[in-house]
């Protein structure tokens, strides 16, 4: 069965963990706590590790005892390696360790130390709801298609010649036969202006900032790239949903990655990539600007 929120927690924290699970389902989220849903006769790692991925959400009782326990640090690497978000909810005022701070780092901590601590679970259902009701409307977003090209219709005809005059008339031929040669130049012209006009633009240098442009943003920087990266850890950075470390992570940016700044928000920044979507990244790991040679 599939649930919305997986409980991550000390067995010291029991009462803490069984807390928040009561609040959040009181409010209709479905959650997975051990001990209480591992089944009768089940592998009890088996258990953790589908009920993990089969969820959308973890929320990790983050405290001392979570910090000294192997069996978390296995449960949040789990979650990474699945792409699930991770919501610490911090019961004590202290940091993680090293092992937990490389998966967690750029998580939103949610701080439960100060009494009253009931005020707190309200808040963490209050945030919970949010991330999930982002995911559901993402998921059933339908895809973005692009538009057609818009259809550019042939120029009318030029018009027929008048008759011609009989002998006598004056002038006047001449001056209706010079009035037919200009008639039929200009729709000469509005038909290579249409067929100009139909072609595709010329690639510009940036097609980060191309992309910007069409979708009706102005970029602030035109040409940026990923800088700060780890050659010897993961080398990317997540591209979000929302300027936080809790949005959904839509895709991977590597060092060769190119895009648009079209909006900052605090440490945050909104990015337009070459094929249009958009998202947010940490202004940590935004460089500019990078010649269009390099790419």
């Amino acid at each position: 069965m599939t649930h919305d929120v997986f409980i991550c927690h000390s067995s010291k924290d029991k009462t803490i963990a069984d807390a928040a699970c009561a609040t959040l389902e009181q409010r209709g989220v479905r959650c997975w706590v051990a001990p209480r849903d591992v089944m009768p006769g089940a592998s009890w790692a088996a258990s953790i590790v589908s009920a993990i991925e089969g969820s959308k959400l973890m929320l990790l009782i983050f405290s001392e005892n979570a910090n000294d326990s192997p069996q978390i640090e296995r449960e949040i690497e789990r979650a990474v390696d699945h792409r699930v978000p991770i919501v610490p909810f911090r019961i004590a005022d202290i940091l993680p360790t090293e092992a937990l701070e490389y998966f967690i780092s750029t998580s939103h901590w949610l701080d439960a130390y100060s009494p009253p601590i009931d005020r707190h679970y309200q808040t963490l259902a209050d945030k919970i709801e949010t991330i999930l009701a982002t995911q559901t409307h993402q998921a059933g977003a339908p895809d973005a298609s692009p538009a057609a090209p818009p259809h550019h219709e042939e120029p009318p005809p030029p018009p027929p010649p008048p008759p011609v005059a009989a002998r006598g008339a004056g002038p006047w031929p001449l001056v209706l036969a010079a009035g037919a040669v200009a008639v039929a130049v200009l729709a000469v012209g509005a038909l290579l202006a249409v067929t100009l006009g139909s072609r595709p633009p010329p690639a510009s240098a940036s097609a980060a900032a191309a992309g910007a442009a069409a979708s009706g943003a102005t970029p602030l920087v035109f040409q940026s790239y990923p800088i700060n990266l780890d050659p010897h850890g993961d080398n990317w950075i997540a591209l979000r949903s929302e300027p936080d470390g809790l949005g959904i992570r839509l895709d991977k940016l590597g060092p060769r990655a190119q895009f648009a700044v079209v909006e900052r928000q605090g440490e945050w920044s909104r990015v337009q990539l070459p094929d249009g979507r958009a998202g947010w990244v940490s202004s940590h790991y935004i460089g500019c600007c990078r010649a269009a040679a390099a790419n």
